[in-house]
């Protein structure tokens, strides 16, 4: 279904529930912390979401690994009409000008970024965006795709 450019319908926590658990298969030695509010939410996934969202996970694990941690966390909910996903590790967190131009650096020895990149391209064709904060305790990244445009309803 990713690779078929079909939307499918699906609830939020069935959604989350999917990805969580295809992760979990990807990358069997992280801790993932998940909490989704507005579960019942009827949303209308996109091809390409998916894939977006494991490569963000994906990247907040490595981040959270290199300071010997395995956490990762996602927080999912709806505000002002918006499906908003935060994803949440552990690591260093990257420079204030890491997203200025993409693509961008890896901080991964032999990464270059590309999953982070085609990860915003693709939630950007979604009319979402895709925003970092750095926090203390490691990086938050929030991917809010709006409920009116078929990306969520």
């Amino acid at each position: 279904q990713q690779l078929s450019n079909v939307a499918r319908i699906s609830t939020l926590g069935e959604y989350v529930g999917t990805n969580v658990d295809r992760f979990r298969l990807l990358c069997p030695e992280a801790e993932v912390t998940v909490r989704v509010a507005a579960s019942e939410q009827a949303i209308e996934v996109q091809p390409g979401l998916e894939h977006a969202l494991l490569n963000l996970m994906q990247n907040a694990f490595d981040a959270s690994a290199r300071n010997a941690l395995r956490l990762v966390t996602l927080e999912v909910d709806v505000h002002d009409g918006r499906v908003e996903f935060v994803i949440g590790d552990r690591g260093d967190g990257f420079d204030d000008d890491h997203f200025d131009g993409m693509p961008v650096a890896s901080s991964k020895a032999n990464g270059l970024g590309m999953g982070l990149a085609l990860a915003r391209s693709t939630i950007e064709r979604m009319r979402g965006d895709l925003e970092t904060h750095r926090a203390a305790d490691g990086t938050r990244i929030t991917v809010r795709l709006p409920l009116s445009n078929g990306i969520a309803r």
